[in-house]
């Protein structure tokens, strides 16, 4: 690999520890990493990963010089008003929207059986190869916040759900959240 190539390999052994500190298993593998500056998402104004201030550094350095890397951000460092773009980006593919619809006994033909989409709502984009199930989709935008909130200590409910229209497999989106609130909890003062 040359020098001046948009990315960087790295040689990474990683072991496993189970809740007792005894090491289950070992791995050694390459992986590519990109160079600063050079992942697809820079330059691309739906992301913005020039983020300076301390709440978002992702790792934390112990005392042995080991870095602890840390998800989401602390109940204190989030601000009323701020707004947070997910990434990576989702899609969901044919293929596990009907394994999902299956699973969960939703048999809607308009999950599960193309030939039903095409015939009756040929027309339609969204519908004609099937659309991806409601609770799928809520699922799958909760889960995509979960680096971000990631310290959180129960999700308490959700309110408020409209879903716009039908997404389609293979269809990209991405997530954004806003805050909306903070409080402390009235049940669970500490």
């Amino acid at each position: 690999m040359s020098d001046n190539s948009d990315y960087g390999e790295l040689v990474v052994e990683a072991h496993g520890y189970n809740q007792d500190n005894v090491r289950v298993a070992k791995i050694i593998y390459n992986v590519l990493i990109y160079k600063s500056g050079q992942h697809p998402y820079y330059g691309n104004n739906d992301f913005n990963y020039n983020l300076q201030d301390y709440k978002f550094s992702a790792y934390k350095v112990r005392p042995d010089g080991a870095y602890i890397e840390q998800a989401g951000i602390d109940f204190e460092d989030l601000k009323v008003g701020e707004v947070y773009r997910h990434a990576p980006n989702k899609f969901i593919t044919k293929h596990e929207s009907q394994r999902q619809a299956l699973r969960s006994l939703n048999w809607n033909p308009m999950h599960i059986d193309p030939n039903y989409c095409q015939r009756y709502f040929p027309h339609d984009e969204l519908i004609k190869s099937c659309r991806i199930p409601e609770m799928l989709v809520l699922g799958a935008i909760t889960a995509c916040t979960t680096r971000t909130f990631g310290k959180v200590v129960a999700n308490l409910g959700w309110t408020d759900i409209k879903i716009e229209r039908h997404v389609k497999p293979e269809e990209h989106y991405r997530v954004e959240s806003t805050i909306l609130e903070t409080r402390t909890s009235h049940s669970r003062p500490t």
